[in-house]
């Protein structure tokens, strides 16, 4: 038997994909995905392997690789394969209620549901685990919000104050408007759109959407669709879906050690606070504090903040006015780092404010994340692996650049640390910008 066993391939790519393991008439035995192929794939040529695998490889005449874009696009492509192929050896899928499918309710404000067994044939699947499913609804939903709740409720629920829901569609005696209605359905469409695995088709309309509402001055709808195309970008460029090899799961203690090393702190980097600010055009300026405790978001301890200095209109004095009113809260614990969203004005913006309270002697790490540049001097905005980690290592200095030796490229960092650092400053974005939009809907409406 062990002759015929089908063996290792001498090249496997070191990026998300899909694998498919084939018989001799080339028909799929397995199909499976991959935040990273080369590790994943290397499981099944280990010495010690379960007989289920035994058997694979010995049905097995073949391994082919589809690389993809990114891990969203592997799981989308995992599902469609899976059911048009049905493999042998995707056991699973004799019994199908170990399988997870998503279905929209039929009503006026559909719901998204995650079930076993689909009751329509136009839901979306099978996947197979929930893990990933459910963390790619999640980031989905702070693009496209959407209702989950079961009833009608008397106030607006939790998800529509921090932006995940509209309200109208759950909240009693809420009457909807026309274009209130529209807009619920075009989110729908587009979390079709995207479980369907034509997100950059998705991309490509709100670009021809924005540009549109751009030459007709509509440039409110044009900041909308800019929102909307960056977080897609975002998802795609770094985020984790996959829970195999997912860097939001990780040994805590090993990355605490590793932020440690880094940042040179002399105590463990547990609790990291991480700022923004959010404005248009000079009005409803707001700012956010986000709170990650043991790399994982506390969001019970986030804080929001309205800009009360009507003079403030850059980014580091807003930044300032948020640290200080911060500070003023000492029954708030204190981080062991601060991470701001930009680079060497916002740091040194924040350095003095904290040393107003602290002296020099500062109980906490300040760092900063600013976005990549490209050749031509313009900004990266979707995250990369180019950004710059800036770290606050001398409170004497009147100055830091961008060239100070404490600033490192992001992709330089241990991986989990690299992901952790933008996750924390994307939810710090998207907390202040959920409270700028609510100021504006209220400023409108008086």
């Amino acid at each position: 038997m062990a002759e015929t066993l089908l063996k290792k391939p001498t090249n496997i790519p070191k990026v998300p994909g899909i694998y498919i393991f084939r018989n001799a008439h080339t028909k799929p035995l397995y199909i499976g995905k991959a935040a990273n192929l080369r590790a994943r794939v290397r499981s099944y040529f280990q010495k010690n392997i379960s007989d289920r695998i035994l058997r694979l490889r010995n049905e097995a005449h073949s391994l082919e690789f589809i690389v993809l874009p990114n891990e969203f696009d592997a799981l989308i492509k995992e599902a469609e394969l899976i059911k048009r192929h049905q493999p042998k050896f995707n056991i699973l899928l004799r019994d199908d209620k170990s399988y997870y499918y998503v279905q929209f309710s039929n009503s006026p404000f559909p719901r998204v549901i995650v079930v076993h067994r689909p009751t329509s044939h136009r839901a979306f699947g099978p996947y197979t685990e929930s893990t990933s499913l459910y963390a790619v609804l999640r980031m989905v939903r702070k693009i496209f919000p959407y209702c989950t709740c079961k009833t009608l409720h008397a106030r607006r629920c939790l998800n529509a104050e921090i932006g995940r829901c509209f309200g109208f569609c759950c909240e009693k005696g809420a009457v909807a408007s026309r274009e209130q209605k529209v807009l619920y359905a075009k989110n729908i469409f587009a979390i079709k759109k995207m479980l369907a695995g034509k997100s950059q088709e998705l991309i490509r309309t709100f670009k021809k959407n924005m540009l549109r509402a751009a030459d007709c001055r509509e440039f409110e709808k044009a900041i909308e669709y800019r929102n909307s195309i960056r977080h897609l970008e975002n998802i795609f460029s770094h985020r984790a879906i996959i829970r195999d090899h997912n860097p939001f799961i990780f040994n805590n203690a090993k990355a605490s050690s590793n932020l440690q090393n880094i940042v040179r702190a002399k105590n463990p980097i547990m609790r990291i606070e991480g700022y923004d600010v959010s404005m248009l055009a000079g009005t409803a300026a707001t700012a956010s504090m986000v709170v990650f405790e043991n790399g994982r978001p506390q969001n019970q301890k986030y804080r929001r903040f309205q800009i009360k200095d009507a003079k403030t209109t850059s980014d580091y004095d807003m930044i300032g006015e948020t640290l200080e009113r911060r500070f003023h809260n000492l029954d708030w614990p204190l981080p062991d780092m601060i991470l701001v969203d930009g680079g060497a004005p916002q740091l040194q913006k924040v350095a003095l404010v904290a040393q107003k309270f602290f002296g020099n002697q500062l109980p906490f790490v300040l760092t900063g994340l600013s976005k990549a540049k490209r050749a031509n001097g313009t900004t990266i905005r979707k995250a990369s692996e180019r950004e710059l980690f800036h770290i606050w290592n001398d409170p004497n200095k009147s100055k830091i650049s961008s060239k100070d030796k404490r600033t490192i490229v992001v992709g330089k960092l241990p991986q989990e640390v690299m992901h952790t650092l933008q996750h924390i400053r994307d939810e710090a974005h998207r907390f202040a910008r959920v409270y700028h939009h609510l100021l504006r809907k209220k400023a409108i409406k008086s």
